[in-house]
């Protein structure tokens, strides 16, 4: 009961660190938007899991701590910050070890981009690529040094490919480069499964119609990301999060109802990254229901809220156009 009560506490707390992610991820968006409160407290599955008493919620609402106050540190150069959320690392790495690894890969994307544009280098595609190719090989190497080594992930792989809920059973890696050409197709079954011929018992079908949610979710943040101005420190952070987080744990998991679980903060990180898009949606629904804000200004702010957001598109089509050119 004890448990339940903190953890329902967490769920509700983990929103303040999502709130500033969006944030600096987008400078210019308001401080109020209660479509991704509303997401992030009422998503169905992290709701369900939340409320009972495992680990979930704590995981959550510390590495998501971790993340917010890292991009604090990094944007104020706040070293006596950047000092006191090493505590906090440590915590993430006692409840999830894989999670505290790719916070660190987070943070050192993040931290070169930071670099380049200090030194006033232009930040292109190349150099990001030679970044995060470089982050990418160091991640695979604490994945096989640190967390598994090959015999310990495959007889992990074979564990979570029991029970009821079991997506490519049997499968076994015979070296290294198998996890390299089996990482694209897993991490679409870890991010998107169960998939509806999975579904054989009730569980598996509440946790199918999260699959609608997740996807439109990834959509809208590509949208977002495409349409809309936004700090490129912090993107590439949670870029390379959700890539590395999602390939690490979809290398190993073989069961969507573990999967589902470990997916939660992913969600919430696709919400963060759509925020600009679910404002929008949040503004068509008021106005689909005929919400009339009760104060004058309260309508000006909304209105504000809506020529931004639209001013915003209109200058990252704007820069679009003149790249190609």
């Amino acid at each position: 009961m004890t448990a339940a009560v903190f953890n329902g506490l967490f769920a509700v707390l983990v929103y303040i660190p999502v709130a500033y992610l969006y944030r600096s991820l987008y400078p210019w968006m308001s401080e109020h938007n209660y479509g991704v409160m509303a997401l992030i407290l009422y998503l169905p599955l992290p709701f369900l899991f939340f409320s009972l008493p495992m680990r979930d919620a704590l995981s959550a609402f510390s590495f998501l701590s971790f993340l917010a106050l890292g991009v604090y540190a990094l944007q104020e150069r706040d070293v006596a910050m950047g000092l006191t959320i090493v505590p906090l690392w440590a915590m993430v790495f006692l409840l999830r070890p894989e999670l505290g690894l790719v916070g660190l890969l987070g943070f050192g994307a993040a931290g070169s981009v930071d670099l380049i544009r200090v030194l006033d280098i232009e930040l292109s595609i190349p150099s990001l690529a030679v970044v995060l190719g470089g982050l990418g090989a160091l991640g695979f190497g604490l994945f096989a040094e640190v967390l598994y080594s090959f015999e310990r992930a495959n007889r992990e792989l074979a564990y979570r490919a029991q029970g009821g809920a079991v997506y490519l059973d049997g499968m076994q890696y015979s070296s290294w480069f198998d996890f390299l050409l089996a990482a694209p197709g897993r991490v679409l079954y870890f991010v998107f499964t169960p998939f509806p011929l999975h579904v054989e018992s009730v569980f598996h079908l509440l946790a199918f119609t999260a699959v609608p949610i997740v996807i439109v979710l990834f959509v809208g943040a590509i949208r977002s990301l495409y349409e809309c101005e936004f700090d490129e420190t912090v993107a590439v952070l949670l870029i390379v999060v959700f890539l590395a987080g999602s390939a690490g744990y979809g290398a190993i998991n073989s069961n969507f109802g573990t999967g589902v679980r470990h997916r939660i903060i992913f969600e919430f990180i696709l919400v963060i990254v759509a925020a600009p898009v679910i404002a929008r949606w949040e503004l068509l629904v008021r106005e689909w229901l005929g919400v009339v804000p009760h104060h004058r200004d309260e309508h000006d702010e909304q209105q504000r809220e809506t020529q931004e957001l639209d001013s915003h598109v209109e200058a990252r089509r704007e820069y679009s156009n003149e790249a190609r050119e």
